[in-house]
């Protein structure tokens, strides 16, 4: 105990400089234990596999679903958890992903090339001795490969929430290239297989839930209503059309019985048949003025014949003479009226005609005017009806409404799921492989060299401890003291060669 005294420090705990001298007193001892530790360390290192590692960073894909809305999502809600770090470990440990990449590397040109020697493996083998035992078999050698797979990949978080890092480490350079290559295939065949999964059966539900709807619709009548109402619609614009040309051609007909009423008045207007009376009453007047025009003047020339007169035939002679003027000045005033006559008694005539066509053809258009009224009130009558229906079944369809609106948008989303099903995608992406490649050691040099001089340094410390205990002589003044304390040193003896 009193030995140890001198390894103690007050404030240090170790008294380091008494713990150099030991270390030059006792110099054997401590090269051999560095130089141990640093054979032992050496061969250590040096016996490590070189790794070959290839990472490539991927992430969620952030996009919308092209069909997604309320009524969708309402029906999904249990599709729309997003992929986490643990997901992807479920894949890539489930059997039977790894069975699809062991099929896929067994495919790749260059299998037996390849190095599947374990990370920690003693001996490196080629790749026909490693699957000798299963003689070619393909089954035996794609089993033999699942069962390594595992130890050659790795995914950790990246540091987005949705970012992952997947690495591949193998013995190889190009084994590793061709593990990664494979194992992005892979997971991006499950990831689409997985979405379209789930697009079919919401495809299925949909089409179900739409079947239903349909049904239920169906029974409480709603096509019939809605195809009766559009009927009942179609019907109203084919009347309403014929009515509003029947009543177009009514009006013309009206006009036309107005335009023939006030022809067929004109023409039987009794003034036009008295002026026409009083003008041949006139052309008689007028022919017998002339006959007496001509027999007073054949009076005159016999009378301006005899040269002896008597009184009495001058007188008559005068009067004779002022009857003539008179007469003459009566014809004068009726005019030449014969052509005249002739041309009323023909305008009589095509007037009389024209009255008998006006008064058939009025008759007539009487008759159609009185059919074409029936055909309008028909057709109000029937038009009444109809919008009575219509306002009925439009109470009808007002309640179908909201059922149909909802068949529709199942209709919809189950044609667009249809549609977006040739479209399907993975829901990870993937970036560009890192062109850095990490060849390492599973303990870096840094490391070995760290522990190296920790694991010295305490067999060192606990081989010169033991040395110094064991040792019973004294090398200097303080050692002296330990033992004597109260002894006073006069000097030191001086060393003779």
């Amino acid at each position: 105990m009193k030995k140890i005294q001198l390894l103690l420090h007050e404030t240090t705990l170790i008294n380091f400089n008494f713990l150099f001298t030991l270390i030059k007193r006792y110099y054997l001892i401590s090269i051999v234990t560095f130089s141990f530790i640093f054979i032992l360390a050496s061969y250590y290192y040096s016996s490590q596999n070189l790794f070959y590692t290839k990472q490539v960073r991927f992430f969620r894909a952030n996009k919308d679903d092209k069909i997604s809305d309320k009524t969708v999502n309402s029906i999904f809600k249990s599709d729309k958890a997003d992929i986490t770090l643990a997901d992807i470990k479920i894949i890539i440990e489930s059997w039977t992903f790894q069975k699809k990449l062991a099929e896929m590397i067994y495919e790749e040109p260059n299998f037996y090339r390849l190095n599947f020697n374990r990370l920690d493996a003693k001996e490196k083998l080629p790749t026909t001795n490693l699957f000798a035992n299963c003689q070619n078999e393909k089954k035996c050698i794609i089993e033999s490969v699942r069962v390594l797979l595992p130890q050659f990949f790795t995914v950790i978080q990246g540091t987005l929430p949705h970012e992952f890092i997947l690495k591949s480490t193998t013995l190889d350079l190009n084994t590793s290239k061709i593990f990664q290559k494979n194992m992005i295939q892979a997971i991006l065949e499950n990831r689409i297989q997985k979405s379209k999964s789930v697009k079919d059966r919401r495809t299925q539900i949909l089409t179900d839930l739409l079947e239903r709807k349909k049904k239920d619709f169906e029974e409480k009548g709603g096509r019939e209503t809605l195809q009766r109402l559009e009927d009942v619609k179609e019907n109203i614009g084919i009347i309403r059309i014929q009515l509003n040309k029947n009543k177009e051609i009514l009006n013309n007909k009206n006009d036309r019985l107005k335009e023939l009423t006030l022809k067929l008045e004109h023409a039987k207007n009794p003034k036009s048949i008295n002026f026409l009376d009083e003008q041949r009453k006139n052309y008689q007047r007028s022919i017998e003025l002339k006959e007496r025009i001509k027999k007073i003047r054949f009076d005159l020339n016999i009378l301006e014949k005899n040269p002896l007169k008597s009184d009495t035939e001058v007188m008559a002679q005068k009067k004779l003479k002022e009857e003539l003027a008179k007469i003459s000045i009566e014809v004068e005033a009726i005019g030449d009226i014969g052509s005249y006559i002739n041309g009323l008694d023909d305008f009589g005539d095509k007037q009389s005609k024209l009255s008998h066509y006006l008064d058939v053809e009025l008759k007539v258009l009487l008759g159609q005017t009185e059919a074409l009224k029936k055909v309008i009130e028909k057709h109000e009558h029937e038009m009444s009806r109809l919008n009575e229906e219509k306002t009925e079944l439009s109470l009808m369809s007002n309640k179908l409404l909201p059922d149909l609106k909802y068949i529709k948008i199942l209709e919809e989303k189950a044609m667009s799921f249809k549609i977006f099903q040739s479209e399907i995608q993975a829901d990870l992406v993937f970036e560009d492989p890192d062109p850095k490649d990490l060849i390492y050691k599973r303990t870096s040099i840094a490391k070995v060299i760290f522990f190296s001089i920790a694991l010295s340094s305490f067999f060192l410390f606990t081989l010169l401890l033991c040395r110094y205990l064991l040792d019973d002589r004294i090398y200097n003044e303080d050692e002296l003291q330990v033992y004597f304390k109260d002894m006073t040193v006069i000097g030191e003896t001086p060393d003779f060669e």
